[in-house]
C-alpha cells in the first residue's frame, strides 16, 4: 500500500508546458548553409582553376611587343602606344602661357593624362597621379595634364583653382578640341 503524502499540495490546473525551444540551427538551416558553402567552394576553386590556367598559358608567351602599324603584328593592349607624329607635332600652350610640344619629351616615358574639372574620376586620380609623378620624375618619366574649355564648366579660372587647390606640380595645358578628341577613349569619353 502507498503511504499518503505528508504535505499534500492542492491540486491546481496547470497549463501544459512550452513547447521545446527550437535552436537557430534547425535542421532545414544546417542543410542550406552547407549547401551554400559547397556551391561557394566550387565557385572560388573554378575561379582559382581558370586562374592558375591562364597564368601559366600567359608565361609560354613570348615577351610583349610593342603595337605598330603593322595589322598583321601581334597587339599587346599593355604595350606602349606611340603618338602619331602629327600629334607630338602640335603646339600646345601650358597653363602658364608658354607653348610646348609633346615631342620635346623625345627619350622620355611621357604619361599623358586627360582630365576636366567636372569630372569626378578625374577629381580622384589626380592626386594619386600627382604622387607618381613626384615618385619616378628622377627616372625620366614626365606628366602632361591635358584639359579643353568647354561649356561644362571647365573654364580657365576653374582650371587654375582646381591646379591650385591639388598642387598639381607637373605641367597643364590646354588642348585643342581635336586634338583631346583624338585621345579620348571609344564613345570619347575621358
Amino acid at each position: 500500500m502507498s503511504q499518503p503524502n505528508p504535505n499534500p499540495q492542492p491540486q491546481t490546473p496547470t497549463e501544459p508546458p512550452p513547447p521545446p525551444r527550437k535552436g537557430v540551427w534547425t535542421t532545414p538551416r544546417v542543410l542550406f548553409a552547407a549547401l551554400v558553402v559547397l556551391l561557394l567552394v566550387i565557385i572560388f576553386s573554378s575561379r582559382f582553376e581558370h586562374n592558375e590556367t591562364t597564368t601559366n598559358a600567359n608565361a609560354a608567351l613570348p615577351a610583349p611587343v610593342a603595337r605598330s602599324g603593322n595589322p598583321g603584328a601581334p597587339a599587346n593592349p599593355n604595350a606602349p602606344v606611340p603618338l602619331p607624329d602629327d600629334l607630338k607635332g602640335t603646339e600646345i600652350k601650358a597653363l602658364d602661357g608658354t607653348e610646348f610640344k609633346l615631342a620635346d619629351y623625345q627619350g622620355k616615358v611621357l604619361v599623358v593624362n586627360l582630365w576636366a574639372t567636372w569630372c569626378g574620376p578625374c577629381r580622384q586620380e589626380i592626386p594619386q597621379i600627382v604622387d607618381i609623378y613626384k615618385d619616378y620624375q628622377s627616372r625620366d618619366v614626365e606628366v602632361v595634364g591635358l584639359t579643353f574649355a568647354d561649356d561644362r564648366g571647365n573654364t580657365p579660372e576653374a582650371v587654375r583653382e582646381f591646379v591650385k587647390q591639388i598642387g598639381i606640380p607637373y605641367r597643364v595645358a590646354w588642348a585643342e578640341q581635336n586634338m583631346y578628341a583624338r585621345f579620348l577613349a571609344p564613345g570619347y569619353q575621358i
